[in-house]
């Protein structure tokens, strides 16, 4: 039988004669031992093939030192570890030949069987001891490569869930108007019914804005990575862009459904923002307002659908021109929701920006609490240039009766809203126990 083995000139190669009949006693022992010295021949065989490697890259090392005119010092380790391997081999060999009659070429060690065995055993410590533990090196490495197919797959995962997360919050926040993908809603406002405009203000964003919600603290809640990266650089500054261009829009606007349309985007900024601080207090803040919006904005457009029933055409800032007087219930009712709007107190608007204050503050946005405050003030331009022309303009139509216009089933559900407004901004604990409990649901008490 012949055995070769390659790598590095290290290979053996041993003649091999049957053992005697008289040694079978012994053949236990025998294979014993040659199952020992093939694992060093193996052992071997890596650890000339680790120094190779090693040479090779001390070679192109000394290279680079030589270009660059330094000094370089060889490493002595490898080379020292693999003689001591070639030595283990070959007392393992002669060891082998020793005990079965083997006859060894190219073994230069000759010794009894007790003698290579403790040869092979010291060899394989000072392997060890060479810290080329070749064994463990193959182990290691198959767990990194493992280790480095998990990271691609995750990475892999993490893309398709980045994609999913993108594509839904881009479609959440055209439905919930959220600037700059708002355009569909100053005309869906204004060319709408009243009583529709009534429903798209109350209900159709509010919802939007809380599937919004649920989506970034529920479904992608496990990856807080990617949900802080959308609302620390995407939600936050689109809110504030949009409670800005919302108002200035609003201010300069003449179409009365139009200029409410824009100051609705200003206020869907304030909840964006809101849930942009990711926190409990910021969610509460959201929250509230999305329930105080739909009462404020919802009177609103129901004052317009008297109006309009009252004018018996389309309504703009112009034909309101003294209206107030003609009809002061469904005004006064317009003016209470109206100041909510802008956050007086007493009513629901001021409970609303004081917990948003109050959750910027927690979170040390003291920039961007500047900011809403700035834009709460400018808020008040708008709102006054349609008291101004509901009351202190002159009625374009004198021949109108003082009250005869004004129609109980139009101007009772705007005072429920109205009076829900006022009474949210007196009482609001109940409400606000409300909205915080499902702040702390969503963020679980951040």
């Amino acid at each position: 039988e012949a055995r070769g083995s390659g790598g590095g000139g290290v290979g053996q190669v041993c003649a091999m004669t049957p053992p005697p009949p008289d040694a079978t006693d012994d053949l236990e022992e025998r294979v014993g031992l040659r199952g020992l010295v093939e694992l060093v021949e193996d052992v071997t065989l890596k650890v000339v093939e680790k120094a190779k490697v090693e040479f090779a890259e001390e070679e192109r090392l000394k290279a680079e030192a030589e270009a660059k005119g330094e000094e370089y010092v060889p490493a002595k380790r490898s080379k020292e570890v693999t003689s001591k391997a070639m030595e283990a081999a070959k007392a393992a060999a002669a060891a082998s030949g020793a005990d079965s009659g083997k006859t060894v070429v190219d073994v230069d060690v000759a010794a009894p069987a007790s003698a290579g065995a403790g040869s092979v055993l010291d060899g394989m410590k000072d392997i060890q001891l060479g810290g080329l533990d070749v064994v463990d090196d193959d182990v290691a490495l198959k767990k990194k490569e493992e280790e480095a197919k998990k990271e691609v797959s995750r990475a892999s995962q993490d893309t398709v869930v980045m994609v999913g997360f993108g594509f839904m919050i881009a479609g959440l926040l055209v439905k919930a108007a959220v600037f700059p993908v708002h355009i569909w809603l100053p005309a869906a406002y204004a060319y709408a019914p009243s009583a529709v405009s009534s429903l798209l203000a109350a209900i159709a964003t509010k919802a939007a804005l809380y599937v919004l919600a649920r989506v970034i603290f529920t479904v992608f809640g496990g990856v807080p990575d990617i949900t802080s990266f959308a609302l620390e650089w995407v939600l936050i500054p689109l809110a504030i862009a949009g409670i800005f261009s919302g108002t200035i829009l609003a201010i300069y606007e003449n179409d009365i459904k139009k200029l409410l349309a824009f100051s609705s985007v200003a206020q869907i900024g304030y909840i964006a923002l809101a849930f942009g601080v990711a926190t409990t207090a910021g969610l509460t803040a959201g929250f509230i307002h999305i329930g105080n919006h739909a009462l404020i904005k919802g009177g609103m457009f129901m004052a317009l659908g008297g109006y309009f029933i009252a004018e018996r055409s389309r309504i703009s800032l112009q034909s309101m021109a003294g209206i107030g007087r003609r009809m002061p219930i469904t005004t006064t009712g317009f003016l209470i929701c109206g100041l909510g709007l802008t956050g007086l107190p007493l009513t629901a608007g001021f409970i609303s920006k004081l917990y948003l204050v109050r959750a910027l503050l927690e979170a040390d946005m003291i920039v961007v609490l500047v900011l809403v405050l700035a834009s709460s003030a400018l808020s008040v331009a708008y709102l006054w240039k349609i008291v101004e022309v509901l009351w202190q303009r002159p009625d374009q139509d004198e021949d109108h009766k003082s009250s005869g216009d004004e129609q109980p089933a139009l101007y009772i559900p705007l005072w429920i809203l109205a009076l829900a407004t006022l009474w949210l901004g007196m009482a609001p604990a109940p409400f606000v126990a409300a909205a915080g409990r499902a702040a702390m649901h969503l963020v679980g008490g951040v």
